[in-house]
């Protein structure tokens, strides 16, 4: 019975120490925020009958499904105004429609709106398209980032395409400056140019502008970054640093360079 009873003990004894939300690493539980996908799809009626007069629209983007109910309600909520962007020449005020809230609103608004034109244009015969194909590109148990390549067609010479990086805080659920993580942001700035000249095949000494690249020739971080297992990634979108016709540049800074610089490593699991 002592023996039992001294077990039992001990057993208790050892929870007791676990701290609250945590493992025994110190660090929160890694699946306190689960993510999964969210589809979202809807199509013209025409769609099965001509596809020359046919519009769709493919939402696929991860969303939280379980976590504290304002972090779910934070990352879902930004998730969701980012998705919607792509839709945002159909749903300003100057188009008459109602304020859209949702990804599948702004999936049925974007349908009518291509239907009604139908109406007035009857000759027309060119498809339109929405598509969002997200993915969840980093996680740990502090940091998440979520990849959202975002492509649409509504007529003209070529589809809008661009990528959205958001980098969430985990505990909060808050957006993330991933500058704000960077003590030296001059030898980021040197090791950012090193890996877009490197991805472009350019020489060190070769002018970025001569090469078609920032039209006032000086080198400039994107506005998108994000993190991957691998390193700091970054992407330039179309037009954002060069014509349309050279194509978005993506690249990423080995962690192995970047840790130097951090200003809370631990935060990447790199102390």
């Amino acid at each position: 019975m002592r023996f039992w009873l001294s077990f039992l003990m001990l057993v208790l004894f050892a929870f007791s120490c676990q701290p609250t939300g945590q493992n025994g690493s110190g660090e929160r539980d890694s699946i306190s925020v689960l993510f999964s996908e969210e589809v979202v799809e809807e199509e013209s009626a025409a769609c099965g009958k001509d596809s020359s007069r046919c519009t769709r629209v493919v939402l696929q983007f991860p969303m939280v499904t379980k976590a504290a109910p304002a972090v779910q309600k934070r990352i879902n909520d930004t998730l969701e105004v980012h998705v919607m962007r792509l839709f945002s020449p159909i749903s300003d005020e100057d188009s008459g429609s109602a304020y859209i809230e949702t990804p599948e609103e702004a999936a049925e608004e974007f349908v009518a709106v291509y239907e009604d034109f139908l109406v007035e244009e009857p000759d027309y015969t060119q498809a339109w398209y929405a598509e969002v194909e997200g993915q969840l590109l980093f996680r740990n148990s502090n940091l998440a980032t979520v990849k959202l390549e975002c492509s649409t067609y509504t007529g003209g010479a070529h589809p809008l395409y661009y990528v959205d990086l958001i980098t969430f805080g985990l505990q909060d659920g808050e957006v993330v400056d991933l500058n704000d993580l960077i003590a030296d942001k001059t030898v980021l700035m040197a090791l950012a140019e090193k890996y877009f000249r490197q991805a472009r095949e350019l020489e060190a000494e070769q002018s970025l502008q001569d090469a078609g690249f920032f039209w006032d020739g000086n080198f400039a971080l994107p506005r998108n970054m994000g993190l991957t297992e691998k390193g700091l990634y970054l992407f330039y979108n179309q037009y954002e640093v060069a014509p349309y016709a050279a194509g978005p540049t993506e690249l990423v800074i080995p962690f192995e360079e970047l840790k130097p610089i951090l200003t809370k490593p631990a935060i990447l699991g790199l102390d």
